[in-house]
């Protein structure tokens, strides 16, 4: 009888240990290596000769062929055009795709060739239908830069563009870079926007001798404004701006205040620089009620590169108002006003109010107390402060 049994289990025992083994053999099918396609057809529409009138056409319909990938997998589909059939410049529309038919945004696709074809103006829109060269950029999300086939390029020969650019929009950001921090993008200076004017920034920064460069980005993208690319507005403060290898330098090294306008002339930026004294003032109770620029309420302006701004011994009790005043464009005080949030950290008051109780919308937290004879330091290079 045991004997019976123990063959039984035996025999028990190995079934399980086939099917074990089949089921590692099965997993192993399912997951095979990565191998990068290496076939991917974009087809030519049916009547890719006609005209294409993108600004009466809703879409236009492409389609293509499935990369061979080793496996099935949810591949994205991006488009991209181009004036030329080389691609010398192609333009990537936004929109994505998932499947091998797609639906391609007129207005989008537009866009992208307005681009292309260096449109700035409606005034500089081809009259006659021109040539799209379009080709398709397949990946796999997982896997990256690996998975990436580009598709055979076709040619449309008849298609009508419109002005279909985009507004040009002012940066909602500014940074300045400079010697003042090694030309670090990560220790840049955000440059803080004038209340209620978008096109107005400025910064408190040690100019060098190596000047300083702006981006609207934290990045060495091409788009840095150097020397050339400025104008020059209000210079008297720092005897006159030079063209230090390219950067905006200025004649004398020290503590400056740079503003920056922003302007828009068709499709471009244009950039005016005023240089004015680092001038920091109290305003309001602790000054013993002024409300103008007195420059018995000046903090000093420190001659070394890590130096701080030290304020008279206060007045009296009560809110600290702190702001520059370097008479810019007619903006007023409150405009260029700064705080103490936390009683530390350098905030700026840009657009968060537009009263002058700004400090009672924002909390306790942003609005800073000094007893009379105190005194308050400012660290602009490290936007931290005290009040003692």
């Amino acid at each position: 009888m045991n004997k019976k049994f123990n063959i039984l289990f035996m025999a028990f025992l190995m079934g399980v240990m086939a099917l074990a083994t089949t089921s590692c053999e099965s997993d192993m099918d399912n997951n095979p290596v990565f191998q990068k396609p290496t076939s991917f057809v974009l087809n030519t529409p049916k009547y890719a000769s006609g005209l294409y009138d993108l600004k009466n056409t809703d879409a236009v319909q492409l389609t293509c062929s499935q990369p061979n990938y080793p496996y099935a997998a949810a591949t994205v589909y991006h488009v991209e055009v181009s004036a030329s059939s080389d691609f010398a410049n192609p333009v990537e529309l936004t929109s994505t795709y998932r499947l091998c038919k797609m639906d391609v945004n007129a207005n989008e696709l537009a866009i992208a060739l307005n681009t292309a074809y260096g449109v700035i103006d409606e005034s500089t829109v081809p009259a006659e239908a021109v040539k799209a060269y379009v080709r398709l950029r397949a990946e796999l999300p997982n896997v990256g830069d690996e998975s990436v086939i580009y598709s055979n390029i076709i040619e449309l020969p008849n298609v009508l563009l419109y002005y279909a650019l985009p507004d040009v929009v002012l940066p909602e950001q500014m940074y300045m870079i400079g010697g003042f921090n090694g030309w670090d993008w990560g220790s840049c200076a955000k440059m803080v926007v004038a209340n209620a004017n978008p096109d107005k920034w400025w910064t408190i920064r040690y100019i060098d001798d190596q000047g300083f460069k702006f981006n609207w980005a934290k990045s060495w993208d091409g788009n840095e404004v150097g020397f050339s690319k400025i104008k020059i507005g209000n210079d008297k403060a720092c005897g006159g701006l030079i063209d230090a290898g390219g950067n905006v330098g200025v004649t004398t090294p020290g503590w400056y205040i740079i503003g920056l306008t922003v302007g828009i002339e068709g499709r471009d930026y244009t950039f005016t620089v005023d240089v004015f004294e680092p001038n920091v003032y109290i305003f309001g109770a602790t000054n013993g009620g002024i409300w103008e620029k007195n420059d018995a309420w000046k903090f000093s302006i420190p001659t070394e590169k890590n130096g701080v701004f030290v304020s008279p011994a206060l007045a009296a009790g009560g809110e600290v108002r702190m702001c520059i005043n370097p008479d810019w464009a007619g903006l007023s005080w409150w405009q260029l006003e700064f705080t103490l949030k936390g009683g530390s950290t350098i905030y700026y008051r840009e657009n968060d109010a537009i009263n002058d109780n700004w400090a009672g919308d924002k909390g306790a937290e942003y609005s800073i107390t000094g007893a009379a004879g105190t005194v308050i330091t400012l660290d602009f290079a490290n936007e931290s402060g005290s009040v003692k």
